[in-house]
């Protein structure tokens, strides 16, 4: 799985960066997003992530109505499938 992480205005995601993050969390990859999808309440929106990355469909995962940023949804679900194409690609 991957780490999203939404960068302040004015940082990039370069290696000096992924250094200093890579140490404590070792993910797969660590990927800059426009932003990190929450509940109204402001729960995170993990497990409906991985879901989305494992394949399921985004209708299925979540209701977008109760995203506090609905067109994040969007993102994740197009990015996932990108994802899945790649991923699929070199494996075969």
């Amino acid at each position: 799985m991957p780490m999203f992480v939404r960068l302040a205005e004015g940082y990039q995601l370069d290696q000096q960066l992924i250094d200093e993050i890579s140490p404590r969390h070792v993910p797969d990859d660590i990927i800059a997003v426009p932003g990190i999808p929450h509940t109204r309440t402001g729960k995170k929106l993990e497990v409906p992530l991985k879901r989305l990355f494992r394949g399921e469909d985004a209708e299925s995962v979540l209701d977008p109505a109760g995203v506090d940023d609905p067109g994040l949804v969007g993102w994740y679900s197009q990015f996932a499938s990108r994802r899945r194409a790649h991923l699929d690609g070199i494996h075969e």
